[in-house]
């Protein structure tokens, strides 16, 4: 009796386990058709999308080439659901378009009806829409929306605050430096690249004044950053403050950046006080200093670095050297003769075939 009830309680269990399998299969599977079908309609709108921004981008380049050689054109419709494709067509354009040509374009555009409005998105709390806002506010060089741009330079985010930075140059360069500079200092998060090309385009005569004021006076911190961005600029032959720094210098890599990109000749006293430091990309940077305004005293001392533990030490020293006056190739073959180091001989003549030696 009770085998026969256990075995009618273990077929209703087994009933159940099935139906239950039965029912999670169903599921599953509902589940997959459902997000098949949904990844094949987020694809076919992305399709369609691709072609539709094709098509308004050919049909808006042609009507703003057009509008460049002045010539007759029919303006299309606007659409609202291609205005962003707009304004990537115009920016783009811009990016090309040099001189005179400049204001063409942007009188082509003021023409367009555009039913948003493009403060609108620059307080738009959607990053790419304010993005759209801040790189068409810049290019059209629009001096009303300064104020709205100024609040965007705070923008945690890097790509919004570039993205203005990159506006204020475009609007006013000569303002916009003394906004953009400070806070230059303490974004960490900007790619020096990105600020290079920023700061370019405001021009080395209102970038490099600025800096030349600001970097005597801040923090060696900071110090070593913007020399190496006053060298990307080119500021140090029109502003040189290298040396004036240098001769005050406590920290060694401000130290080791203003021997580098120094281009002024009285840099060399103090390079030569700085060949015995004792962190190598000091002594580095000293050598090539030597190089650059030494003469044929400094020999001894370019002999000396060629023995340095550190091979960018030697590799610098022996590119100075060979380029010395007076060093010839006399004067190397006696050199390599009396050295006792094979690293130190080795670093000469790599360097005399990378310069291709003809003295």
């Amino acid at each position: 009796m009770s085998k026969m009830v256990f075995d009618s309680l273990l077929a209703s269990s087994t009933s159940s386990v099935g139906y239950f399998a039965l029912y999670a299969g169903g599921v599953a599977l509902l589940l997959v058709c459902l997000l098949t079908v949904q990844v094949i309609l987020l694809r076919i709108n992305l399709i369609y999308r691709q072609r539709r921004k094709r098509a308004a981008q050919q049909l808006w380049r042609k009507y703003f080439c057009y509008r460049l050689l002045n010539e007759y054109c029919v303006q299309p419709e606007v659409r609202t659901r291609d205005i962003y494709f707009i304004l990537e067509e115009y920016d783009y354009l811009f990016g090309l378009v040099k001189g005179k040509d400049l204001e063409r374009l942007r009188a082509s555009f003021y023409e367009l009806d555009i039913p948003v409005s493009l403060y609108s998105l620059l307080h738009s709390r959607d990053v790419q829409k304010k993005l759209y806002a801040l790189i068409t506010l810049g290019n059209l060089q629009d001096k009303t929306a300064w104020g709205g741009i100024i609040k965007c330079l705070e923008e945690d985010q890097p790509v919004i605050s570039l993205s203005a930075a990159r506006a204020l140059v475009l609007i006013d360069a000569e303002k916009a430096v003394n906004e953009v500079i400070p806070v230059l200092l303490h974004r960490k998060d900007w790619p020096w690249a990105n600020v290079a090309h920023i700061l370019k385009l405001a021009g080395p005569r209102v970038v490099c004044r600025k800096l030349f004021e600001l970097i005597q006076g801040i923090e060696a911190g900071s110090q070593a950053s913007l020399l190496r961005m006053y060298n990307v600029l080119r500021c140090e032959e029109a502003y040189p403050v290298s040396t004036k720094i240098l001769a005050t210098a406590t920290d060694d890599k401000v130290a080791s950046v203003c021997l580098n990109i120094s281009r002024d000749p009285n840099v060399i006293h103090l390079a030569r006080d700085y060949v015995r430091h004792s962190r190598w990309h000091v002594r580095m940077n000293a050598a090539v200093a030597i190089g650059r305004f030494g003469d044929e005293t400094d020999i001894p001392l370019l002999v000396g670095l060629l023995k340095d533990s550190q091979w960018w030490v030697r590799y610098r020293a022996a590119l100075a050297l060979v380029s010395m006056p007076g060093v010839d190739r006399v004067f190397i073959q006696s050199l390599r003769a009396n050295l006792d180091d094979a690293y130190a001989d080795d670093i000469l003549v790599q360097a005399i075939k990378e310069v291709a030696y003809d003295k």
